[in-house]
């Protein structure tokens, strides 16, 4: 609920859909209907173990990157950003706006801090790939990953800035 706020703080309530489900199903967290682009969110607070936090060892982050990047049993994350985005697609549903040629941004927002760096963001892609949930297609925008902090600076910018500009932010992450 409260980075929903941010976001509608920040891109106003007439631009960003909270919660959208067609015909029951939910299909994203949170859409944006941007100027430029359509940023889909996926909210997901899986936390990081203590052993995970001290080590920062592949093998004890293994779980909750499984969480954050895969697709088990229950698809969550990344995995349900994918799977809505190839419906919508595959035009199986459609969105409350017209999508206008824009090209689609997922955005996986999570609870915790997660580092960045090139080496990471390669790991995150990786474990993506192998679980089938990494989506190229030229209509769709590589990933991003966002924390709770960076939602609130991204509103602080659209409120000082206008929501172009942090619409601009996103896309260039």
């Amino acid at each position: 609920k409260y980075v929903h706020q941010r976001l509608e703080s920040s891109f106003g309530k007439d631009c960003y859909y909270r919660n959208f489900t067609f015909k029951g199903d939910e299909k994203f967290d949170g859409i944006l209907d941007g100027q430029n682009v359509v940023c889909c969110f996926e909210t997901k607070y899986a936390h990081w173990s203590y052993k995970a936090q001290l080590t920062g060892k592949r093998e004890d982050m293994e779980a909750t990157l499984k969480q954050l990047f895969s697709s088990d049993k229950k698809i969550k994350g990344l995995g349900q950003l994918t799977r809505s985005i190839i419906e919508l697609d595959k035009q199986v549903w459609q969105l409350p706006f017209e999508r206008k040629n824009r090209k689609i941004l997922p955005v996986l927002v999570v609870g915790e801090m997660m580092p960045m760096d090139a080496y990471n963001r390669k790991l995150y892609e990786d474990i993506a790939r192998a679980a089938g949930v990494f989506y190229e297609n030229s209509s769709v925008m590589p990933f991003i990953v966002l924390n709770a902090e960076e939602i609130e600076i991204l509103e602080a910018i659209a409120i000082e800035h206008g929501k172009d500009m942090a619409e601009n932010l996103l896309v260039q992450y």
